[in-house]
């Protein structure tokens, strides 16, 4: 519905952001108490969500100037980075859509789409909780001037929100 809705009011789409996400409480369970049903909710939302928005908007997106889809990750879902023996759930989802993230710049390369994973800091928001330490504010204004250089060079890529490349 959303698709049609947007096809709707425009014949085009140049930007997608994916920026839905979950993280379950409790969140840091340690491999006896982790709850699979949890985790499940989590791989839904955070990986097979972005897919189905991606598909639903391929039509729009394909027709746009400098198209791009820009999935928002964590610094949690990098493997390289990962430091805590505990954080499963949301953290594997976050690596699973880096994952995906990679293999649809492969696949929409040829329709001329811009597909990146971007990490946009610890953020004081609902999910990040008060102890993070940047505001909305302090993350968004990096990650807006990033959003407006992407192009097909930066397809593929894990990205912080100033645009610096992460490892996966």
């Amino acid at each position: 519905s959303c698709a049609k809705s947007v096809a709707a009011t425009t014949d085009r789409l140049d930007a997608l952001l994916n920026v839905a996400g979950i993280q379950t409480p409790p969140y840091d369970q340690p491999l006896e108490e982790l709850d699979f049903k949890k985790m499940r909710d989590q791989f839904e939302t955070n990986v097979l969500g972005p897919l189905r928005v991606t598909r639903a908007l391929l039509p729009l997106l394909r027709k746009g100037k400098n198209p791009r889809v820009v999935n928002w990750s964590s610094g949690v879902g990098s493997i390289a980075l990962t430091d805590n023996p505990n954080f499963y759930a949301y953290g594997a989802s976050k690596a699973a859509l880096n994952k995906v993230t990679r293999t649809l710049s492969f696949a929409l390369r040829k329709d001329g789409i811009t597909v990146v994973a971007l990490d946009p800091g610890w953020v004081r928001t609902d999910l990040g909780g008060p102890n993070a330490p940047l505001s909305p504010e302090e993350s968004a204004v990096p990650t807006v001037a990033t959003l407006g250089k992407l192009d097909l060079s930066w397809t593929g890529k894990y990205i912080y929100n100033d645009g610096k490349e992460l490892p996966w």
